[in-house]
């Protein structure tokens, strides 16, 4: 399936998303703050993440700075924002995530969720792009 980053500083939340992910076949890279989500991004990996869920309260700094820091840097990769403020969510949208999901939300809505933002069009992703000739 996918390389998942997945960036929450409550264990128990980021426990239980990494075992439903990866139920269904996807590599999940865990951080547990800002600078580990800015690490396990490096632009220098081979297999990078296509999809980044991230937590808009963060410990070391917000997860909307998070955003807008990720969005320029890796504009190929799918953000999905999570917060239990519904305020926070409508932010995290001006920043460009592609999802929101307010917490708590159900394992089933998580995979939902992951699997729209996959199957939206990437730029890097010419299987599911038509290339035609300009008139």
């Amino acid at each position: 399936m996918a390389r998942i980053l997945l960036i929450d500083d409550d264990a128990e939340i980021r426990s239980a998303m990494r075992l439903a992910l990866e139920h269904v076949g996807h590599d999940v890279m865990l951080a547990t703050d800002w600078q580990e989500g800015i690490n396990a991004m490096n632009p220098y990996r081979a297999y990078p993440a296509r999809v980044i869920i991230v937590d808009i309260m963060l410990p070391d700094k917000s997860g909307l700075d998070l955003l807008g820091e990720l969005r320029p840097r890796y504009p190929e990769a799918g953000i999905i924002a999570i917060s239990a403020d519904p305020e926070y969510l409508r932010k995290a949208a001006r920043y460009r995530a592609d999802r929101v999901l307010l917490k708590p939300f159900k394992a089933e809505l998580l995979l939902a969720t992951v699997e729209q933002v996959l199957q939206q069009p990437r730029f890097w992703d010419l299987s599911r792009t038509r290339l035609g000739r300009n008139p």
